[in-house]
């Protein structure tokens, strides 16, 4: 990490945080200052060529905490669909017959700005562990889901008995909320709770 703007450039000592499990945040010790340029260099695994990020700073102190409580969480009129679920089976995806409901951040507006770097998490049924994939061969950027920054597709597949391998959760009643946090603080935001059916001949929202 080193600093590009002022009289003279200079690394930058940085800390380095466990979010939540496997999710980690890397920033410099000292604040980041409005205005400044940043270069980040990073990889992903040691057998890697290294990337370079080159930022500037813009310092938002109390925004996200002003419109945090105005957070919505809406459900789509969604119902049964295709998609493509990570398997293990030798590729790295399968197409899957699923009921599926979307779920979208839509509210206030003023989050738009932030999506990119704020940390969404869906809770399903009071779990913390929903977490699909389109592709076993794929990874998504930290904070978005399968389907991207604040929003989600959470689905039952529509498999046969004898299918050693569903994905998705089970048909049902089921219930949803989303967490909006901003990494490295103890700003977070928690939507209401809402219901919805999955079935594999329709999706509906309570």
């Amino acid at each position: 990490m080193r600093l590009l703007s002022g009289p003279r450039e200079r690394d930058l000592d940085f800390r380095i945080v466990e979010v939540k499990r496997d999710l980690f945040l890397i920033a410099p010790i000292e604040k980041l200052i409005s205005g400044n340029r940043y270069i980040f260099t990073y990889r992903y695994d040691t057998q890697q060529p290294a990337n370079t990020d080159k930022v500037e700073a813009i310092v938002e102190n109390t925004a996200f905490a002003a419109i945090k409580d105005q957070v919505q969480l809406s459900l789509s009129p969604s119902g049964p669909a295709q998609v493509s679920v990570e398997t293990a089976k030798g590729m790295c995806s399968r197409p899957a017959d699923v009921a599926a409901q979307v779920i979208q951040i839509d509210e206030p507006a003023a989050i738009e700005r932030w999506r990119f770097a704020l940390l969404f998490e869906t809770v399903v049924d009071g779990r913390h562990d929903w977490q699909p994939r389109a592709s076993w061969c794929e990874n998504y950027p930290p904070g978005s889901s399968w389907r991207g920054y604040g929003t989600d597709m959470i689905f039952a597949e529509c498999a046969s008995a004898a299918s050693d391998e569903i994905a998705g959760t089970k048909q049902g009643e089921h219930d949803v909320y989303m967490t909006i946090s901003v990494p490295g603080t103890k700003l977070v935001a928690t939507t209401k709770k809402l219901g919805f059916w999955l079935t594999c001949t329709t999706a509906t929202s309570q």
